[in-house]
């Protein structure tokens, strides 16, 4: 006697039952996930076949008349559910079967867009090939290769922009995978787009490009590969703010100093009139200040200060092996016009001289930007502290015992005089060490 297809369907109900109480901890706990499977969530045996990789069963169930486009409150299908678990071989039989590859969950998500997210290159692969929308857009506006980026999934990117995918695509706030890709620090993934061709100066509804996110969020090897691309480091957002000065205004000094390095404008004002040194100073970011102030007074400044100022500490002892003046001095020279008076030029040149008198070294820049190993890697390689006296002593002050007295014996070899105050802890900024340089000095 022939099996009808009711009569398979039934036992394929009833096999898929056993799955899940053979597959759940006690019979209680399964007739609860059964309930739930069924009921208030809309999950059909088909979507829990398909989210478990159970392929025979997902195949039984559609020739017993599953329905394949069956979807959740969240408006899943079966597919859905097989992409985000990664089952390559169900979602093979789903899509031989019918399934429809571009269907839509309650956030306008595709399977594609599910497989993006997830980094399972594979899958994508499959649902490309199988004609998915490869440029199909969520509620956000979002596209697959918008997910992979945010999610640095290398191989997908790659993937999804050889086989088509918009490089450039906008979301619903103008943003394109690049800037989502900088968002998250993801370097690999920013290198891949720079490559491929996207539009590094590319501005969202605000007018920021994926350098002033980069910038805000402190990712300094995306600043490096974005203006190596040749972003344009002065590019002002529609409030006039500068890659700079929203790093300034946010305290980020490594993003500071690496932007100084690619030679960012200082000067520039946004729609307050205010410049990067200005924000810095009005929300308190003491070290920004220090950098800002100090760089705007130097001129030409050698390999070593950038290293110092750039904390790029595997420079350092390669520097001074061959040679780098460690005491360099960076201030700018006096630019002096000829058409003024004798007497207006020589009060200029006394001025500046006065200036001068405070060098500005290395050292200098890496107690601005608080570098402490740089600091004492000087120190002990014999800098001279100078006027940078009361800047070591901040920096000093709130370093683990094994960092600090490292750098305090540098700054006993340079021949600096602790007074009694600093050594019991009770001069600024001193004051909440309670005598830990007393006893740091006492180790040393």
């Amino acid at each position: 006697m022939a099996i009808t297809h009711q009569q398979k369907f039934t036992r394929a109900v009833y096999a898929a039952i056993v799955l899940i109480v053979a597959t759940t901890t006690s019979t209680t706990h399964a007739m609860q996930g059964f309930t739930r499977l069924i009921g208030d969530r809309n999950l059909t045996l088909l979507h829990q076949a398909a989210a478990r990789g159970q392929t025979e069963m997902v195949e039984t169930l559609i020739e017993g008349g599953a329905d394949i486009e069956a979807t959740t409150l969240q408006q899943c299908t079966p597919l859905h559910y097989a992409v985000l678990n990664g089952h390559e071989d169900t979602i093979r039989i789903l899509i031989e079967k019918g399934a429809n590859k571009d269907a839509t969950d309650q956030w306008e998500c595709t399977p594609l867009h599910r497989a993006s997210q997830a980094g399972h290159a594979h899958i994508v692969l499959r649902l490309l090939s199988a004609s998915a929308d490869i440029n199909a857009r969520n509620d956000r506006r979002w596209t697959a290769l918008h997910f992979a980026v945010l999610n640095g999934h290398e191989v997908t990117v790659r993937i999804l922009i050889e086989k088509g995918a918009k490089i450039d695509a906008t979301d619903q706030h103008k943003r394109t995978p690049l800037h989502y890709a900088t968002l998250n620090g993801h370097a690999g993934t920013v290198l891949i787009l720079i490559e491929k061709g996207a539009k590094i100066d590319a501005a969202d509804q605000q007018g920021c490009t994926p350098l002033h996110i980069a910038a805000e969020n402190d990712h300094t090897d995306v600043i490096h590969l974005l203006l190596a691309a040749r972003a344009d480091k002065d590019a002002p957002n529609f409030f006039l703010m500068t890659p700079l000065y929203i790093a300034a205004a946010h305290g980020r000094i490594d993003a500071v100093c690496t932007l100084l390095r690619y030679g960012a404008s200082t000067q520039t004002r946004a729609h307050e009139g205010l410049t990067p040194h200005d924000v810095a100073r009005e929300r308190g970011h003491t070290t920004v200040v220090r950098t800002l102030e100090t760089f705007e007074k130097c001129d030409k400044l050698t390999p070593l200060h950038w290293a110092a100022l750039c904390n790029y500490k595997e420079n350092v002892a390669p520097l001074l092996r061959t040679g780098a003046d460690i005491d360099a001095d960076a201030h700018r020279a006096p630019l002096i016009s000829e058409d003024l008076s004798a007497e207006i030029r020589h009060f200029i040149t006394r001025q500046k001289t006065k200036e001068r008198a405070q060098r500005i070294t290395p050292l200098s820049f890496a107690l601005a930007s608080e570098r402490p190993e740089i600091v004492t890697m000087l120190l002990e390689a014999g800098a001279t502290p100078g006027d940078d006296h009361n800047q070591l002593q901040h920096i000093v002050a709130p370093r683990p015992e094994d960092d600090s007295r490292r750098m305090l014996r540098g700054m006993l070899a340079a021949g600096m005089e602790l007074g009694e105050e600093v050594r019991h802890g009770h001069h600024d900024p001193f004051h909440q060490t309670d005598g830990y340089l007393e006893r740091a000095l006492r180790l040393n």
